[in-house]
C-alpha cells in the first residue's frame, strides 16, 4: 500500500533551527500513524489453509484430507444418486480433540462449502447419513477423549456447472477457509 503525505511549502524553514528534531519527529510519527491506520483491518483476515493442513479452533483441530466428486453415495446395490446437473461432493476430515475435556462430536465445528459469490452451503444430512451407513465411519464414537482423533465425513449436493471453480471449504466460520490444493 502506498501512503502519500503532503508537506507545507514552508516545510524546509520549519525544520531548521532548534525545533528541527521535534518537528521532524512529529512529522514522522504522524506519517507512521497514518500508514498503520490505513493498513489495519477492521476485522481479522481469513485464515487460508490447504487440504492436509490442520485448522486449529480452540480445543479442536480439523484436517481436511479428501475432497471427491461422486455421482452417488450409500450402498451400491441401492445408491442415492445425484440429480441431473448436480454433483455430490464428499469431504472427509479428521477431528482431533486438543483440549483437556471430552469433545462431543455433534458440537464440533461444521464443515461447509462456500460458492464463488460468498454463499455458504451446509452439508446435506440425508446424503451424509447415506454415505456414513456404508463407510468405515458408520461406527464413529459420539465423543472424543482429550488427545483422540476421529475420522468424519460430510456430503454436499451442488451444481455441476459451477463446481469446483471458485469454491472453498469453510471450517467453523468464514475466518477459516480450506482451499482445494
Amino acid at each position: 500500500m502506498l501512503v502519500s503525505l503532503q508537506f507545507p511549502d514552508n516545510f524546509h524553514r520549519i525544520t531548521r533551527g532548534p525545533r528541527r528534531p521535534r518537528v521532524l519527529g512529529l512529522c514522522l510519527t504522524a506519517a507512521l500513524a497514518v500508514a498503520l491506520a490505513a493498513c489495519s483491518p477492521s476485522k481479522p483476515a481469513p485464515s487460508v489453509n490447504v487440504v492436509g493442513q490442520p485448522v486449529q479452533l480452540g480445543g479442536q483441530e480439523v484436517t481436511i484430507w479428501s475432497i471427491a466428486a461422486r455421482s452417488y453415495v450409500g450402498d451400491p446395490a441401492k445408491p442415492v444418486r445425484v440429480k441431473d446437473g448436480e454433483v455430490l461432493i464428499l469431504i472427509r476430515y479428521d477431528l482431533h480433540n486438543t483440549g483437556s475435556a471430552p469433545l462431543v462430536v455433534a458440537s464440533a465445528p461444521q464443515v461447509s462449502l462456500i460458492d464463488p459469490t460468498g454463499g455458504v452451503h451446509p452439508s446435506d444430512p440425508d446424503l451424509t447419513k447415506a454415505y456414513l451407513s456404508t463407510s468405515e465411519l458408520k461406527d464413529a464414537a459420539p465423543s472424543l477423549a482429550p488427545g483422540a482423533t476421529a475420522r468424519q465425513a460430510v456430503v454436499f449436493d451442488v451444481s455441476a456447472s459451477s463446481y469446483p471453480r471458485g469454491w472453498a471449504i469453510i471450517v467453523g466460520d468464514k475466518t477459516h477457509r480450506v482451499e482445494p490444493g
